[in-house]
């Protein structure tokens, strides 16, 4: 009975041990299957992780590129400032220039209206001398006439 007994105890204990050998066996192909699904998702994680270092070098040479036309720009727009600039100086100094020439314009008009003025007076007192003296030869060729008139009616009468 003792050998029965220990034989129904190995038994048993076989049986256990053939139980936890099968939930080991399940636990490690649990464990097999979580080992492959991590696999699998450090590799998706991988190739995501190589995607964004060739999307992030894409981007690194679309930035250089922009800010290489953006310097370009600006040294396209600092021209177009100094040109305008150069051309505000130019358009200011002509009208500095024009503003000169119309403030000498405007003072020889003065000088000229008043040189005008000089000579209508000068011309006026002048027509009035030409009209007295014009009334003095008048007077005098009237005199003249009527000198010689009575020089010939003298001469006349002399001769009858």
């Amino acid at each position: 009975l003792a050998v029965r007994g220990d034989l129904s105890d190995a038994n048993a204990s076989s049986k256990e041990a053939r139980d936890g050998a099968a939930g080991l066996r399940s636990e490690l192909s649990e464990a097999e299957k979580v080992v492959d699904l991590l696999r699998a998702q450090s590799g998706a994680a991988l190739r995501q992780s190589e995607d964004c270092v060739r999307e992030n070098a894409a981007l690194k040479e679309q930035v250089s590129t922009l800010q290489g036309q953006m310097r370009q720009k600006a040294k396209q727009a600092s021209a177009r400032l100094q040109e305008c600039k150069r051309q505000v100086e130019a358009v200011e100094r002509e009208k500095r220039d024009a503003e000169e020439n119309w403030l000498r314009a405007k003072s020889e008009l003065h000088e000229t209206k008043a040189k005008v003025r000089g000579l209508q007076s000068a011309l006026k007192l002048s027509n009035e001398k030409g009209k007295k003296l014009q009334n003095d030869v008048d007077g005098l060729k009237s005199e003249y006439a009527d000198s010689m008139s009575a020089k010939e009616k003298a001469s006349q009468d002399a001769l009858e």
